[in-house]
């Protein structure tokens, strides 16, 4: 059975990671395949990894820095 939706954005850093099992990683593809929604946020939550590199999950994020990746995200839509 292929993973839900909800699923797909839970695995999305393991896939992107190479973290999943290869039968996983094959329904995960599958799945990619039919869903044009998985397939946007994969490529958003790609784009937000390559963008926010230097700031840790962990950090508190302040106001400049929210507003430098929303310039950053802009830019990279033009």
């Amino acid at each position: 059975m292929l993973p839900s939706c909800r699923n797909m954005t839970e695995l999305s850093s393991e896939y992107l990671a190479g973290k999943l099992s290869w039968s996983m990683r094959l329904k995960f593809r599958l799945h990619l395949m039919m869903c044009i929604h998985c397939r946007r946020y994969l490529r958003q939550f790609q784009l937000m990894l390559r963008l926010t590199p230097q700031i840790s999950m962990d950090e508190e994020l302040e106001e400049k820095q929210i507003d430098l990746i929303a310039q950053k995200i802009k830019q990279a839509r033009q």
